[in-house]
């Protein structure tokens, strides 16, 4: 009978912490986040730059899940109903727009504004210029492109900023855009 050991040491040892460490430093950089000869590091409002884009995500759009947040938010036809999606414009189910706004928001949030290492978001004003270009379909995967676009220190609260993003939502092509206006908290605000 045999047995393996391993210690700490050792590539094959199981350590909760390295491993968190590890999927941090993956999610760094998908977010394009990790810095040369450093680590990755919370975003604040002082290191965004108009003009830095950022990749995030993964997301992979299955046909169940069409169906079902389009039954219950946006339930046409060619949304629930694969022969009725084939009678319409787009020739077969595609995802709601809506739904997809939801998965790019939730890449985001999920991928970009990270509580451990991402954005020091600290919250939103609203969205504008949503635009879908392209239906999406089940099985594709979506991915999004995030671009500072605009900001400003805020006049009344020094612990913060404004920052305008241009997000664009990719599978092989733009499916989506919206820009959004978040709050990003400043170096130093939590000291």
């Amino acid at each position: 009978m045999s047995s393996k050991h391993t210690t700490a040491n050792s590539p094959e040892a199981d350590v909760p912490e390295a491993n968190r460490e590890v999927a941090r430093l993956r999610r760094c950089q998908r977010a394009k986040t990790v810095r040369i000869n450093g680590p990755c590091m919370s975003l604040y409002f002082e290191d965004l730059t108009v003009g830095d884009r950022y990749e995030a995500g993964e997301y992979t759009v299955e046909r169940d899940e069409i169906i079902s947040f389009a039954e219950q938010f946006d339930p046409q036809p060619f949304h629930i109903d694969e022969a009725a999606a084939e009678e319409s414009v787009f020739g077969e189910l595609v995802a709601s727009g809506l739904h997809t706004l939801c998965l790019s928001t939730r890449i985001f949030v999920t991928e970009f504004v990270h509580p451990e290492d991402g954005l020091e978001n600290m919250g939103g004003l609203g969205m504008d210029d949503l635009r879908w270009h392209e239906p999406v379909r089940p099985g594709e995967t979506l991915r999004i492109e995030i671009e500072v676009d605009e900001k400003s220190p805020s006049e009344s609260h020094d612990d913060r900023g404004y920052v305008d993003f241009v997000r664009h939502t990719y599978t092989d092509e733009r499916v989506m855009s919206v820009r959004s206006y978040n709050i990003v908290r400043r170096r130093g605000a939590d000291e």
